[in-house]
């Protein structure tokens, strides 16, 4: 399923700046792909400004990196639509000028993820992946998307 680390100096945003870009950047990936909410996942790292470096010299500058892990399949009209409705959602989440946003899409094949022990469905046939899932397993996802 999507997997989006958002990146970004200790204590650059607030619990709730947090939810809010988990919020938006479930929404927008479900509005643009149709892939259940429940199978986005969005994960926050805190770096220390000191270990973030371009052209060879610390990094003086506010940032926010994206980086999306994505099933392949999309269209590349989809992946532009996305792109661009997470930086500005994440922009305006975390009160940053969009030039402090860096957002990366990465695709995997669906044959090459695995999640709940399963190999992950082809985009477009999410539903049907569900169904198939054991019971436990598809209680299980529900209950952590929720």
């Amino acid at each position: 399923m999507p997997t989006y680390t958002v990146t970004t100096a200790i204590n650059r945003l607030t619990p709730r700046q947090k939810t809010n870009i988990a919020q938006d950047i479930t929404r927008i990936h479900k509005s643009v792909t149709g892939a259940p909410a429940s199978f986005v996942h969005v994960i926050f790292t805190d770096l220390d400004p000191a270990n973030q470096f371009v052209g060879g010299k610390p990094l003086q500058h506010d940032f926010l990196f994206l980086k999306g892990n994505l099933r392949a399949g999309r269209t590349l009209e989809q992946k532009q639509d996305l792109l661009l409705q997470l930086v500005q959602a994440l922009a305006d989440a975390a009160a940053a000028p969009k030039n402090a946003v860096w957002a990366y899409l990465d695709e995997l094949p669906a044959s090459q993820m695995v999640e709940f022990g399963h190999t992950l469905p082809q985009p477009g046939t999410e539903a049907e992946w569900l169904n198939a899932l054991p019971p436990e397993d598809r209680n299980l996802l529900d209950r952590i998307g929720r």
